[in-house]
């Protein structure tokens, strides 16, 4: 609802996600980290480069689930492989697909 006294007005929705994940909701924040790994070049959870943002929290939920892990926790562990300065593992410059324990079931790490 665009008119709407609740809405938060110029958050984007990885910004939005970061608050309601501090308040308590158990969710991914789909920035271009998440979006990029769940891509059709790297993990291929989806057909498209960078993942839209409600297939995002989708995908998140569904490997949670399969995990038993915490939506949150999935999303901060596929972050922090991406993120640089954090896992620093697969990032867009310098991916360190030799040391990434999923490389086998990554696209882009198969052609390393």
């Amino acid at each position: 609802m665009p008119k709407s006294k609740d809405k938060m007005a110029q958050m984007g929705e990885a910004l939005v996600a970061e608050y309601l994940r501090n308040v308590g909701y158990d969710i991914a924040k789909p920035d271009r980290h998440i979006r990029r790994i769940l891509g059709s070049e790297y993990l291929g959870c989806s057909k498209h480069k960078y993942v839209p943002v409600y297939e995002a929290f989708s995908i998140v939920d569904e490997i949670a689930k399969e995990s038993g892990l915490p939506a949150a926790q999935v999303d901060y562990i596929l972050w922090s492989y991406c993120a640089k300065g954090y896992g620093n593992v697969c990032t867009v410059r310098n991916p360190h697909c030799g040391i990434c324990v999923v490389s086998k079931s990554c696209i882009n790490g198969k052609e390393h």
